[in-house]
């Protein structure tokens, strides 16, 4: 599924994590693990004028601490292991130069770093990962390095979806996790149109059958535990803050937009409003770029 997973890296836990998990997916999927460290060129720069060594210093203690990471992705099982430190902003330099640089197809990243200052202010370097990102994008938030136990894929019968489900079901196969297929009917259609019932009963038979075929799909491929649901509400609010909680979900994977084009250009993708607000961690999968909107 992943040929070359570039984790992003710091001395923070949450960096720590992600590296773990960047670890057993490399190993599970016999992937390339790229562990990359992005020295923060803003807030650098004013230290290094009063340190002129400071460079030579910091590039020492970072060396050092892909060292570290390599020895322990190596214990682990991951056979190509390589590490490359750069100075930037790490929200760009990450998705913008080192994916492209390396061909990483997936990017690992903490929920949160050690620029505490950026994360309240601006957002979080992971957030800027996510929006800047042409690759699929795993944000991680728990400790997952034993593998995931309940994975919940997000679904509404658009392409990404489609690309999510795919890889949501390697997943569930590599780890031997639950399956939950989660569907939401948008409610606020519900109360904002005027649709008539016998057409709502309609698109919501039309849900449940899409349901239903997505879970046919997901056991003829081998997926031993499959439970879907058709839920009522804001995707980005009922997925991630009670579902996901409620069945004590570890991995929630969608895809980078769905079908509803008006509220992701409004409002952010339904994606990145569950990245946001889920406490466990969530795999947002991207198209091919050939296949995207130009």
């Amino acid at each position: 599924m992943y040929k070359t997973i570039l984790a992003a890296v710091d001395r923070s836990d949450e960096a720590k994590r992600a590296a773990r998990t960047a670890v057993m997916l490399a190993g599970r999927f016999e992937a390339t693990l790229v562990l990359a460290h992005v020295v923060n060129e803003r807030d650098f720069s004013a230290f290094q004028y009063y340190v002129p060594s400071a460079w030579e210093e910091t590039k020492k203690t970072n060396e050092a601490m892909l060292e570290q990471f390599t020895a322990e992705a190596e214990s682990g099982g991951v056979t190509k292991v390589e590490t490359v430190l750069r100075s930037g902003a790490p929200k760009s330099t990450v998705p913008r130069e080192l994916a492209p640089e390396f061909g990483a197809d997936l990017i690992v990243t903490g929920a949160s770093g050690m620029g505490t200052v950026e994360k309240l202010v601006m957002g979080s370097v992971s957030s800027g990962i996510l929006r800047k990102a042409r690759e699929d994008v795993l944000v991680v938030r728990k400790e997952s390095a034993g593998g995931y136990k309940k994975i919940l894929v997000a679904v509404d019968g658009s392409e990404e979806a489609g690309l999510a489900f795919e890889k949501g079901i390697q997943l569930a196969l590599q780890t031997g996790a639950e399956l939950f297929i989660v569907h939401v009917f948008n409610s606020y259609l519900l109360y904002s149109t005027s649709l008539n019932a016998r057409i709502l009963r309609t698109i919501e038979d039309d849900d449940r059958k899409m349901l239903e075929d997505y879970k046919a799909e997901a056991e003829r491929l081998g997926v031993a535990d499959v439970t879907t649901s058709l839920l009522y509400g804001a995707a980005k609010l009922i997925i991630p803050q009670e579902y996901a909680i409620q069945h004590e979900i570890d991995l929630i994977v969608s895809g980078a937009s769905g079908m509803n084009r008006t509220e992701r250009l409004l409002l952010g993708s339904v994606a990145e409003g569950i990245a946001h607000r889920a406490i466990c961690d969530v795999l947002v999968v991207r198209q091919p770029l050939e296949h995207r909107e130009q």
